[in-house]
Formats: structure tokens, sequence, C-alpha cells
């Protein structure tokens, strides 16, 4: 575990309110320069995330300095969740941020052991979070997170150009952008396209139409599972219009068969079309083939290097990925658990048992 001052000096870790808004956005400023997403759109995001949610309020935490300047935060996000086809409330720890001048103090470990006792005291039957910065996965190991495995990200290059010269970069980038300048027309070229007896919809809203495409589907299949319901749906994707996301349902003799809800984004050095959540009937795999026929459109109108998906390996819907020239990149996220109490059965499952997407994180 990383070695951090023994004290909090003046800090204070309280509960976090409505009114801390701008002053949480003046912190994700200072301590997350690297996300490209200004004060304000972090500000709409953040209302967005905790206090619009369906099911309740976030929990939320700031460390606060002696003249009130929040140098910490962090949240849990309530889940409605499927544990062996039965509703329970989760929780999804999100949005840690220290400070760089308090990150040798004890804040950071501070913030996440009381979020975490949140589970006894608040209602969550466990919390998860799905993790790619090595150093955070093992300072939240060391606080009790266990990791179940790592889910790769799939990608499908649409500019293999950009890739090569951004990977490499220099001389060397540039003349291996001038080789692979021959495969963007090749991988314009390479695409799926809508299936006969399959009908592809964008919707800008959901109804309780789609809820028994997952109850009969993703939550019978997978033993945990975040609950995808039309309120969820409809709060995740079109609470907050300023995130872009599309999406867009495949019927198959009139019934939905499949969704997926897609956004254009900036990833790493890349502008990419981030898939948050994909899954069709796995019984019409037609379906899945219309809804990567959107992906590919969208991908070729924005004008993007890549689309990228989140999906573990086991999935049908990684079959599907990789049936349409998605292949697994060097990126992954590992899944991590916490139990409140060792007796429960989360914590002692496996990767096999869940299916995280990117639907499970606030990122993308």
């Amino acid at each position: 575990m990383p070695e951090y001052a023994p004290t909090l000096g003046a800090l204070t870790i309280r509960d976090g309110t409505r009114a801390d808004r701008d002053a949480v956005a003046d912190l994700f400023e200072r301590a997350e320069p690297e996300i490209p997403l200004t004060r304000a759109a972090f500000g709409d995001m953040w209302e967005w995330l905790h206090w619009g949610n369906p099911v309740r309020p976030s929990d939320v935490l700031v460390g606060a300095d002696a003249d009130g300047t929040l140098d910490g935060h962090v949240a849990m996000l309530p889940v409605m969740f499927r544990a062996g086809g039965e509703p329970l409330l989760a929780g999804w720890p999100c949005e840690l941020m220290v400070d760089e001048h308090q990150r040798k103090s004890l804040l950071y470990p501070a913030l996440v052991q009381k979020l975490l006792r949140l589970c006894t005291t608040h209602g969550y039957a466990f919390a998860y979070a799905l993790i790619n910065r090595p150093r955070v996965l093992k300072a939240n190991i060391a606080l009790g997170l266990r990791p179940l495995g790592e889910v790769p990200v799939w990608a499908r290059p649409y500019r293999p150009s950009s890739i090569a010269h951004e990977m490499l970069g220099g001389a060397r980038g540039r003349a291996a952008a001038l080789l692979a300048a021959p495969a963007n027309v090749v991988c314009g070229m390479l695409g799926p396209r809508v299936p006969r007896g399959i009908a592809l919809q964008e919707v800008t809203r959901f109804d309780t139409e789609i809820e028994p495409l997952f109850a009969t589907t993703l939550h019978a299949a997978y033993r945990y599972v975040a609950e995808r319901t039309a309120a969820s749906l409809n709060w995740r994707f079109f609470g907050l219009p300023a995130r872009g996301y599309r999406a867009f349902v495949a019927r198959s003799g009139g019934r939905i068969a499949g969704y997926v809800a897609f956004r254009t984004m900036p990833m790493r050095a890349f502008t990419a079309l981030g898939i948050a959540d994909l899954w069709h009937d796995p019984a019409v795999p037609a379906a899945g083939t219309a809804l990567l026929a959107a992906v590919d459109r969208a991908a070729r109108e924005e004008q993007v290097d890549l689309a990228a998906c989140l999906m573990p390996r086991g999935s049908p819907m990684a079959s599907l990925l990789r049936r349409h020239w998605f292949f697994a990149s060097p990126e992954s996220f590992t899944l991590t658990v916490y139990q409140p109490r060792r007796d429960l059965p989360y914590g002692a499952s496996t990767l096999a048992d869940w299916h995280p997407t990117w639907y499970d994180h606030d990122y993308v």
C-alpha cells in the first residue's frame, strides 16, 4: 500500500451536499487536469450523476480544510442490482479525487474507508467498481476491495494512420502513419449491414417496452448484473443531453431484441466512439449485427479514430464484437467488489458471474 502521512491534520471529512457543486468543480480542475472536461461541464455532470439518480441521491463525502476549501471527494452512487435474479441495492464508488498536495496525507484512505462503511449504515448490499489506474487499484485492494478479474476494452480502428502516429510518435510515427494510410480506406469499406428481418430504430427516450429484453435475457443470464429499466436508461443516457449519447434498438418480429448506446468522446489521445452499453437477445444474433451497423455508421459520420467497448471476454457480446473487426486492446479495467460481511457471496464470486460494461462507469 502507498505510504501516507500519519494524520489528517486540519482536514475534516463531512457529508457532501448539493450546495458543494462549485467547490467540487474547483477541486476537479485542480485534481484531474488531464481529463478533457471544463469546470462547468463537470459541475453539470456532478449534479446529474449524484442528484438526478432515479434510485436516490448519492452519498457524497468531501474532505475540507480549515478555511472550507475541498481537498478530497468521493461518492457512493446507488444502483439497483440483480443478484441471483433478486433485486437489491448496490453501491458504485466513483469520482474519487484528492488534491495533489494532500495525496501523501491520510485523506485518500480515510475517504475510501468511510465510504465503504456506508454499505453497513446506508443499506448497500455491496459496492463494486471498475478501475483502470494501477496505483488506485493497488490502494483500493489494500483498503478492502477484492479484484475479480480484468475486463478488456475492445477496439475497432477506423483511422489506423492516426493510431500509428500517436502510438509510435516522432519520425517513426509519421512514417508509420504514411504506411498505414491505405488501411484507412480498407477500414472504411468494412462494416456490417442491417440484416433482413431486423428493424433498426434510433430512440431519444426508452419506455417499459424494452424491459422484457433485460428481464428474460441479461438479468437471467448472469448471477450479478446492474438492473436495466426504462427509468435507469433514461437517466443514464438522456438525463444530461450535453454528453451526447445516441441509442438504438433492434426489433425482430416487432419486439425489441437488442439495444446499444454510445457517444463520441476523447479516449486518451484519440477521438473515439465509446459504446457505453450493448446487449441483444442471444437467440437473435441478427439484432447484434444491426446494432453494430448503427455503431459503424455513426463512427464514419463522426470520423473517429476508433470505436471502443468494455465487455467481458465470456459475454456473447464479445463474440459479436470479434466477428465485426473489434480486437482486445492493451487497455482493460479490473472489476473490484467490497462486501461488508465475510459471509456474503459477492466477494467469493468470479468474473464469469458478472456482466460489467461502461454502463457501470461514469466516464463513458
